[in-house]
């Protein structure tokens, strides 16, 4: 899990970092070399949540059940639950109109990442691999 420091920030540096953020991938997107910066910005675990949570809201999307979902990315059952939550209540436009337009190759990515099992949810190594180096 993700660890965040307790001390706050102002709210309007905060803001002005997201902001930032979101320039900062928008120029990784436009680089060949995505892969190899994403895997610097994010620690292994950062990366495996970023990727989980999209898939469960993709699936979500897809209409899929809790359960499956769960079972398939072995998240738990609130952790899904909050997402569909979310879901039902009008939350990430943004991303459905993304999932409509990359369907097709998302799909397939998703379908991929899926077939090739995901690992335990707990346990020492258990994204072992997962961001490997090509």
């Amino acid at each position: 899990m993700a660890h965040i420091s307790k001390k706050k920030l102002p709210e309007n540096i905060a803001k002005a970092l997201r902001s930032k953020l979101v320039d900062m991938i928008r120029l990784i997107g436009k680089d060949h070399g995505m892969k190899h910066s994403i895997r610097e910005l994010l620690t292994p675990t950062e990366g495996v949540m970023l990727s989980k949570r999209l898939a469960a809201i993709y699936l979500v999307y897809k209409d899929k059940s809790i359960l499956n979902i769960c079972e398939t990315l072995n998240m738990s059952t609130s952790t899904v639950l909050r997402i569909q939550k979310i879901y039902d209540r009008g939350g990430y436009q943004n991303l459905r109109k993304a999932f409509r337009k990359l369907e097709p190759t998302l799909l397939e990515a998703i379908e991929m990442l899926l077939s090739a099992g995901m690992p335990p949810i707990v346990g020492k190594g258990r994204w072992k691999g997962f961001f490997d180096e090509d």
